[in-house]
C-alpha cells in the first residue's frame, strides 16, 4: 500500500531539514538576549544590570567559584590552593541623562502655618 501523504517526498524533506537548520540557527544565535553582549558595561543610573556572565568580571572566574563554594576543601592528597582574583574593570555606560538638582537658597519654616502639628 502506497503512502498518499505527502510526508514522504524528497521536496518535503528538503523543507523540513531547512526548518531544523533555521531553528537551530536561531537557537545557538551568540548575540541573542540569552548569548553574550558585544560590550559588557555597568549602567550609571537609570536602570538595574540584568543579565552579566561570569566572564566579564574575572579572567579566573571558575577558581574563584570552587573556592567560594569549598570544592577541593576535603582533599587529602592534594592542598587546597589559594586564589589570587584577576579582576577585570567594567566601563560604565550612561543610558539617562542626569537633569541637575535645583535647590532653594534657604528654606524658612513658619511656626504659625500649621498650629496642630
Amino acid at each position: 500500500m502506497s503512502s498518499t501523504r505527502n510526508i514522504n517526498t524528497k521536496g518535503n524533506y528538503e523543507m523540513e531539514t531547512r526548518q531544523y537548520e533555521i531553528a537551530q540557527i536561531y537557537n545557538t544565535y551568540k548575540h541573542s538576549s540569552y548569548g553574550k553582549s558585544y560590550e559588557n558595561t555597568l549602567p550609571n543610573i537609570g536602570i538595574t544590570p540584568s543579565r552579566l556572565p561570569r566572564e566579564a568580571f574575572s579572567n579566573n572566574y571558575t577558581d574563584i567559584e570552587s573556592m567560594l563554594l569549598g570544592i577541593g576543601s576535603t582533599n587529602l592528597v592534594d592542598k587546597s590552593f589559594n586564589v589570587s582574583p584577576c579582576l577585570k574593570e567594567l566601563k560604565s555606560q550612561t543610558f539617562v541623562e542626569r537633569i541637575p538638582l535645583i535647590m532653594p537658597t534657604k528654606l524658612l519654616l513658619e511656626p504659625n502655618q500649621r498650629p496642630t502639628y
